[in-house]
């Protein structure tokens, strides 16, 4: 947007409608979800006519595979983007600062979207693969144990994917270090001056 002369108020509207279309999305799994009865137990599932749900939960609500691989192609398409601009205005070795923040954002937004696309993809894989063998052959009792088996393993993922997610954070956006700072209740946390960029790294100084 700093590049292409865009509004910022611009930027908070396609937070908004991101933000609509998220929750839209949630809709149908929060509103078809009850009380269902599967074998012994009952569980707060999908019921049987709604069972084709559970595809889409996986891919949308659950894993979430969808939303940070279409994030990460948005990313890659921005990433180009702003290069190019860069390039069109000066010569690489000569770029601004702007320049060189908005490049290195877009680099960690892209690393991010990444990380969470690998993280996703192996639980979505593995509930697919559960769901699809126990509605053609129920009898396969133990390729859909396996199955769910691998879904439940994948969450330690998860935890990888927030730790590179902190990590990520911390060594790049300004705020996320001053925050830090403020936590340690350092004496100088009160004189920090911080950019209005994303990633504040160049224009952050914190006085002693």
């Amino acid at each position: 947007m700093e590049f292409s002369n865009i509004p910022r108020r611009y930027g908070w509207y396609a937070v908004l409608i991101t933000l609509f279309i998220s929750l839209f999305m949630l809709l149908p799994a929060t509103a078809l979800i009850m009380w269902t009865p599967i074998g012994d137990k009952l569980i707060c599932w999908f019921p049987e006519p709604y069972q084709y749900m559970e595809y889409y939960h996986t891919l949308i609500s659950n894993a979430a595979v969808l939303q940070p691989l279409a994030i990460t192609v948005i990313n890659i398409i921005i990433f180009s983007i702003i290069r190019r601009l860069a390039k069109q205005k000066q010569s690489e070795a000569v770029w601004t600062n702007q320049a060189k923040q908005s490049v290195r954002a877009c680099v960690v937004l892209l690393i991010v979207s990444c990380v969470y696309v690998v993280c996703a993809l192996p639980q979505s894989v593995a509930y697919i693969c559960a769901y699809t063998i126990a509605r053609t052959d129920p009898s396969q009792t133990r390729a859909i144990r396996l199955a769910y088996n691998v879904a439940d393993l994948s969450w330690n993922l998860y935890f990888l994917r927030d730790v590179v997610y902190l990590i990520v954070m911390f060594r790049f956006m300004g705020i996320f270090r001053w925050c830090y700072e403020v936590i340690r209740g350092r004496e100088h946390r009160d004189a920090c001056l911080m950019s209005d960029t994303f990633l504040g790294q160049d224009n952050m100084t914190i006085m002693h």
